[in-house]
């Protein structure tokens, strides 16, 4: 079976095949051979050596664990897969936060037997669509409860205009996408709607939602914390 670590540089190396070749026809281009060359030896290698290095951190954290369901782990099928996945997926990803996290999915998707290999592999599809922005958000809604739309912009973001409206419209639509978040009412029954200008407008529409986390989305975030 091969290793993560072996996964990771076949990748590397088919990817340097295609920037060499195009080097080699296109000599104007040999500088995105030498920025590729200097991008895979260090950032890369130093990446899936940081998420290997996280990894054994968390199997050190959870011997008993580890050790308690040692048959169940060997026997999972599914672990080459899981290790091949992320390890791409590491490999590129530029941001700290969401490396740190994929260890803890990684770790996690191994030791918890008891969540079905569909579940986990929708949570790694999921962090590779998600940003470090959308993982953000959906770390303000944990706390279960309905969370009106206007509210929050000014309370995460500082004051509801509509070029911050937007962009929470962008985060909540890709959660609720990925079936973390989902509409639903305020919990008190009638409430008062703010309005700005006409009150059919998306703005006016949007900032008087209310959303929640969902169990799916409770459940990733355990798995990557």
């Amino acid at each position: 079976m091969s290793t993560g670590k072996e996964i990771a540089n076949n990748i590397g190396d088919l990817i340097s095949i295609g920037v060499r070749s195009i080097g080699a026809n296109f000599p104007v281009a040999a500088g995105i051979v030498n920025a590729w060359n200097e991008y895979q030896g260090k950032l890369t290698n130093q990446r899936i050596a940081e998420l290997f290095s996280r990894l054994e951190q968390f199997i050190q954290e959870n011997e008993n664990k580890f050790t308690e369901l040692s048959g169940k782990i060997s026997g999972d099928s599914f672990i080459p897969q899981y290790f091949e996945l992320i390890t791409r997926q590491v490999s590129m990803e530029s941001s700290e936060f969401k490396r740190e996290a994929y260890s803890k999915l990684l770790g996690g998707t191994i030791l918890r037997q008891d969540i079905s290999a569909f579940e986990k592999l929708s949570y790694i599809q999921s962090m590779d669509t998600l940003n470090e922005i959308d993982l953000k958000v959906l770390s303000w809604l944990q706390d279960e409860r309905p969370h009106k739309i206007g509210e929050s912009i000014k309370r995460m973001l500082g004051k509801d205009d509509s070029d911050k409206l937007s962009n929470l419209i962008a985060v909540i639509s890709k959660l609720e996408s990925r079936g973390m978040v989902g509409q639903t009412g305020s919990g008190e029954g009638v409430t008062s709607q703010s309005w700005v200008g006409d009150s059919e407008s998306w703005f006016n529409r949007w900032q008087n939602k209310y959303y929640t986390v969902l169990p799916f989305g409770i459940k990733f975030w355990k798995m990557i914390n």
